[in-house]
């Protein structure tokens, strides 16, 4: 375990693209760690003698160096990088990986260079170039290529004022395994970290799909969509445009807590297919799990058999996330990738951004559906209560006219009209002239009458008109506007109070004629017999009801003839005819 624990990077880095160029680099730097251990097997070998010796002439002086040296320092070179890997330090690693091929490859053409710098070994410097173009900066770039141009010019420079020299019977280096080594390190390094920046790229188009899709979502519920809609978008996003094999939402049940499928892949269910795939709530499912806890989980494709139920054909990676604004949880997003690999920090935490907006949106349009229905309820309600009031009113107008008119009655011997003129009030005699009742009710009007002025308001009470006041204006004089309404103020005043006193009236005629009929009672009740307690009845009537002769008649059907009391105080008994 320990030893298959060297190959793989063991340390975790907070952002994802550091964490993918840091596995990158640990990897080519095993790659090159197994080259220089085979090429140190090769130089140990008997028939290493295939490997010439270096030679150049340095300031006169003959200097010697075995191929074999190199490898040494490239296990180094790569032990010092695959430590910094381990221990975090990701940036000192591109730094001193980057560094080492460059020191190789500036010493390495030094050593075996020829004197008219047509050496292959210069295809080497390839290497430092490439590793700081997906390693480094584009500064860090820049110096590593100002660093490999100046070491080129300066070994002309050397060559050309003889500070080196390489001798023409010198062996010529084999130079195949260093090509090989260098298209393979080179290769390698274009492989993976371009698929890094595939993959990156790939990631940057995912955001902006989200994003696109959040926007989507929030114009969705500014235009009034369904939640259906909302759905089948956000499905068709992370199917269509994210390229997830397979897609669920589920949504819970506001009073069973039940989660019941809404939409799958692409399909927006009906309410019958839905009803079909329910989930209890504690159903063992990672759906239910996910909607109990509120957590995101991630189920990799080696995860028990359980918690692999929802996997469809080829899902290799699966993210259950629940859609949840607070305490409250909404429904469950279920997606499903065929990459093992799928589902990164980064990708989970955009994926639970999307979740948490198509949340809000759901609920948006829930809350503006409630809204619809408060609104168009109590739009109904307001109707009802318009039309019971118009009820109400003209019930009222009713029952204040019948009052009204058995009140008048009541008072057919006395005059209710009344003229003032020339200081002086006098009881009117003129018919009373019936208010008309226009479009808005009974208004004040002016009319003209035998030359003169009139102004004409209506006594309403209730909604009842009572009578009408007349009010004749001055010679040489005209009423306006402000006279109508003071005349219709006063008119107000005067049906209240009218109202107010008759009311009061009544009243005070329901207590007479209670008091009467109470002492009626007392009186009945204190006779012992009959005929004294009719005779004492015909006298009480007589005198509460004022008649001129009342007459009481008691007996049976088949009788001769009824017991007669008359208005003079003698009762006539005798049986009823």
């Amino acid at each position: 375990m320990r030893l298959a624990a060297l190959f793989q990077l063991q340390r975790q880095f907070s952002d994802e693209i550091e964490q993918r160029q840091a596995r990158a680099l640990y990897a080519i730097t095993l790659i090159m760690t197994f080259i220089a251990v085979l090429g140190i097997g090769i130089a140990l070998i008997p028939a290493r003698e295939q490997f010439a010796t270096f030679r150049v002439v340095l300031l006169g002086s003959l200097v010697s160096a075995d191929p074999s040296l190199f490898l040494p320092i490239v296990l180094i070179v790569c032990g010092l990088v695959l430590l910094l890997l381990q221990r975090g330090a990701s940036k000192a690693a591109r730094l001193v990986f980057v560094s080492g091929l460059l020191f190789a490859m500036v010493l390495l053409n030094f050593l075996i260079g020829d004197n008219t710098m047509q050496s292959r070994a210069i295809v080497g410097y390839v290497l430092p170039i490439v590793a700081a173009s997906v390693l480094l900066s584009r500064s860090g770039m820049l110096v590593v290529t100002a660093s490999v141009l100046t070491a080129i010019l300066l070994q002309i420079l050397a060559v050309a004022t003889g500070v080196l020299d390489y001798p023409p019977t010198a062996p010529t280096p084999a130079y195949i395994p260093f090509i090989l080594a260098v298209f393979a390190v080179t290769g390698s390094l274009l492989h993976v970290f371009g698929g890094i920046q595939r993959a990156l790229l790939q990631d940057n188009q995912n955001r902006v799909s989200e994003l696109s899709g959040i926007v989507a979502l929030s114009r969705m519920v500014g235009e009034g969509a369904s939640v259906d809609e909302l759905l089948n978008a956000t499905i068709a996003l992370l199917h269509e445009k994210l390229g997830y094999a397979h897609v669920q939402l589920f949504l819970v049940e506001k009073r069973s807590g039940t989660l019941s499928l809404a939409g799958s892949t692409g399909i927006l269910l009906s309410a019958q297919e839905s009803a079909q795939r329910r989930l209890p709530p504690n159903s063992p499912s990672v759906i239910a799990e996910a909607a109990r806890t509120g957590k995101t989980l991630r189920i990799p494709a080696d995860a028990p058999l359980a918690r692999r139920s929802e996997f469809a054909a080829g899902t290799r990676a699966e993210l259950v996330i629940p859609l949840r604004i607070g305490e409250e949880t909404l429904g469950v997003l279920d997606i499903q990738s065929m990459r093992a690999e799928a589902f990164s920090a980064q990708e989970i935490e955009g994926l639970e951004s999307l979740a948490l907006q198509l949340a809000f949106a759901i609920r948006s349009v829930r809350l503006q559906q409630a809204l619809e229905l408060a609104e168009r309820d109590q739009q109904e309600l307001i109707e009802q209560v318009r039309t019971a009031s118009r009820d109400i009113e003209r019930l009222n107008q009713e029952i204040s006219g019948r009052a009204w008119q058995l009140y008048l009655q009541s008072r057919s011997e006395k005059v209710v009209s009344f003229d003032w003129n020339g200081n002086m009030i006098t009881v009117g005699t003129k018919p009373i002239p019936l208010p008309t009742r226009g479009a808005y009710g009974y208004t004040p009007y002016i009319e003209t009458r035998e030359g003169a002025q009139y102004l004409v308001v209506p006594i309403v009470a209730r909604g009842q008109a009572l009578g009408v006041m007349e009010f004749r204006a001055p010679d040489g004089q005209s009423w306006d506007d402000r006279s109508v309404e003071l005349a219709r103020a006063v008119s107000q005043r005067l049906a209240l109070s009218l109202d107010n006193l008759r009311l009061y009236e009544q009243a005070q005629m329901a207590i007479t004629r209670e008091q009467i009929a109470n002492r009626v009672a007392t009186l009945l009740q204190a006779k012992s017999d009959v005929d004294t307690l009719v005779a004492a009845a015909v006298d009480a009537f007589q005198q509460a009801l004022g008649a001129l002769q009342t007459s009481v008649r008691l007996g049976l059907p088949n009788r001769p003839a009824p017991s007669t009391l008359e208005s003079n105080g003698h009762a006539e008994s005798g049986a009823a005819s």
